[in-house]
């Protein structure tokens, strides 16, 4: 459509590097750190964060902007424009094809470096990589969510709890079976103390197995 080209034509005036910080921006979702391309692309912090600073004040409107009182943190301006970059990062210049297998490096190079600094970036964003290729490396998926719900147990953020597993629970066949009742009855305990328990009561229960 006449948006897309026109964020595709802005990007045309971009070097090669800084068109490869964006697509990859767009993989970290609608916002992103500067961590997490850093770790993607193998670039110093310091390097990504003065190419994002520059590609906000270059372009108008700005493709991407960050995010007030949050250093390092950024947004896209529009889903729009993440959406375009995204299509490029998934099936290159083209747009279309078969997705390349690029993109599930960059997941790869983001939860390899979190393995050695497991704190540069919030434990939901490692759950959204490794949920990226949950089919592909389970295993970076399983100790991810596995943490995250240990997290959030641990602050009695039972309503969070309740959202997790519930995105959770097709796949809970990937989790050994000690795991996966330890989710279980995390999950059964944030229903219980969940301020809105009636509603809860009448979901279907889950079979502990």
């Amino acid at each position: 459509d006449d948006y897309a080209a026109f964020e595709l034509q802005r990007l045309e005036v971009l070097t090669a590097p800084d068109r490869l910080i964006l697509e990859c921006a767009s993989g970290c979702g609608t916002i992103f750190y500067a961590e997490e391309i850093a770790m993607a692309l193998e670039l110093s912090v310091v390097h990504v964060l003065e190419r994002l600073e520059y590609l906000e004040r270059m372009l108008t409107p700005p493709m991407i902007q960050d995010v007030e009182g949050n250093p390092g943190v950024f947004q896209f301006g529009s889903r729009l424009t993440r959406d375009v970059l995204l299509c490029r990062l998934r099936y290159g210049s083209t747009g279309k094809g078969l997705p390349r297998e690029f993109t599930v490096h960059l997941h790869r190079q983001i939860l390899s470096g979190l393995k050695l600094n497991p704190t540069l970036i919030p434990l939901n964003r490692e759950v959204y990589h490794a949920t990226q290729i949950r089919h592909i490396e389970p295993s970076f998926y399983v100790v991810s969510v596995r943490r995250y719900f240990d997290e959030l147990h641990a602050q009695f953020a039972w309503p969070e709890v309740i959202e997790l597993f519930e995105e959770n629970r097709g796949y809970l066949q990937l989790f050994e079976a000690e795991d996966k009742r330890h989710l279980q009855m995390i999950y059964a305990k944030a229903v219980r103390y969940h301020p809105d328990t009636e509603y809860f009561r009448q979901m279907e229960p889950i079979s502990f197995v």
